[in-house]
């Protein structure tokens, strides 16, 4: 019967049959429709199968389109020059900085931006391990919590893999930046293990090392003015020496006096910043100060120390070569002389002083930037006023960083008149100072400050 249906058998069996109750198949259309749905599944099974292999065939034409597009993909069209300059933008070897991202720190390098960049794809590892900028600014902390000892594996043993892992994390070749900081570990043990970061780590970089800065009580960072070494440092240009930690009383003034025949400043002969950041410098610089070639410094750093006017201005008398001067001078200290400071490439001043002797002395004809600070005393408007009249220098911008009860004496009309009279090329002015409506309105119709384009807040 299966081969005689007729398109009425099959409308009976679809449409009657299966709707009504009352209607009933004999034995044999039984099988037949039995037949029917088999060959309806087969149908279906068929159809299924062709859906799966489509659907298979989809998604390696998907993945095809997938590899395809990551071929002609931006980044991948990118010179390496500019994969480097995006990469860049990922780490910041700025000392101010500690994010463990940013900053490539020994024991924690695989929290490190560029440890993350080398495991994106074989361009990009080739790229960022021959990118000496990623690597060559490193800072080097020792583990902390732990109570040192020379005989304890464990503390000692964790530092050696430090200095390790720096030599196989730098480059070959090319100058590095390097930070050394052991002020934070026990009392007992920051000395040696400056001492040991010198030896084991700094020097065997000499020839390399761009910017180092160290960060240790006095007596660790002595290691490094040896008279006995013989290390060579031909690219160092920036030392930053931070001398926190211990006392003053625990530093032995012999070895202190033996250490001052050192030859190290001799031989780094591309020295132009020098940093000294320490509650009392005096020491330092009674041992040191002849042998520093203050003639060749571009920028120099005391901003963190006191010092007083007999040490400040012999020394500056000689920085002839200064663009970059930070100084802070102690308040009991009034030094009186008639000799002149003389520094005709200094761009940028930044006084933090009690005293207005300092400033009567300076003459600075390429002076664009000044930042004073004084703490509880007035600016000092008549002493800066002859400097910069005396000096014909061409301010451009002026940081007044003082507190707003000690601002009584330049509040006044005549005070602000000498003042901005000597600041006609002014192009910003960071003030905590309140002026008048007056006064404002004066600034506002340039009639006052008409170069000015920023006024605003330290």
């Amino acid at each position: 019967m299966a081969g005689q249906l007729t398109e009425a058998d099959k409308k009976r069996f679809e449409l009657c049959a299966a709707r009504s109750n009352s209607i009933l198949l004999s034995s044999e259309e039984f099988s037949v429709v039995q037949s029917l749905i088999r060959n309806e599944e087969n149908e279906v099974a068929k159809i299924e199968e062709e859906i799966r292999k489509l659907k298979v065939q989809k998604t390696e034409h998907l993945s095809n389109v997938h590899r395809l597009r990551a071929c002609i993909a931006p980044h991948k069209r990118l010179p390496p020059e500019v994969l480097i300059c995006i990469f860049s933008r990922l780490i910041s070897p700025r000392r101010e900085t500690s994010d463990v991202s940013t900053v490539l720190h020994l024991e924690k390098i695989k929290e490190y931006n560029g440890w993350v960049l080398r495991q994106v794809c074989s361009t990009w590892r080739h790229v960022a391990l021959n990118y000496g900028g990623l690597w060559n600014h490193v800072t080097v902390v020792p583990p902390l919590g732990h109570a040192y000892d020379e005989n304890d594996d464990w503390g000692w043993q964790r530092w050696r893999k430090l200095w390790r892992k720096a030599e196989v994390v730098f480059p070959l070749t090319g100058p590095v930046s390097m930070h050394i900081d052991t002020h934070l570990a026990p009392e007992d043990a920051a000395e040696l293990l400056a001492d040991n970061a010198i030896q084991r780590l700094v020097k065997p970089f000499a020839r390399r090392l761009e910017v180092l800065r160290l960060t240790s009580p006095l007596n660790g960072v002595l290691g490094l003015f040896s008279p006995s070494s013989r290390k060579v440092y031909p690219l160092l240009q920036s030392l930053e020496l931070v001398m926190r930690g211990g006392a003053v009383g625990d530093v032995d003034i012999e070895e202190l006096a033996a250490y001052s025949t050192t030859t190290f400043f001799e031989k780094a002969p591309n020295l132009s910043n020098l940093v000294l950041d320490s509650g009392d410098p005096s020491l330092f610089l009674t041992y040191f100060s002849k042998k520093i070639p203050w003639s060749q410094l571009r920028k120099l750093e005391l901003g963190a120390v006191r010092l007083q006017g007999g040490q400040v201005v012999p020394i500056l008398q000689h920085c002839h070569r200064l663009r970059h001067l930070h100084l802070t001078l102690d308040d009991q200290d009034a030094y009186q002389t008639r000799e002149s400071i003389e520094l005709p490439a200094l761009r940028s001043l930044n006084l933090d002083i009690a005293v207005e002797s300092i400033i009567n002395l300076l003459f600075v004809p390429s002076l664009k930037k000044i930042i004073i600070f004084r703490e509880d005393i007035p600016l000092p408007v008549d002493e800066l006023v002859d400097m910069i009249t005396r000096s014909r220098c061409s301010i451009e911008v002026f940081f007044d960083d003082t507190s707003d009860h000690s601002l009584n004496r330049y509040r006044s009309s005549s005070t602000l008149r000498k003042l901005f009279k000597a600041l006609p090329d002014l192009k910003e002015l960071r003030t905590p100072m309140r002026f008048s409506e007056r006064q404002m309105q004066r600034i506002s119709s340039k009639e006052h400050l008409p170069s000015l384009e920023v006024l605003g807040k330290p």
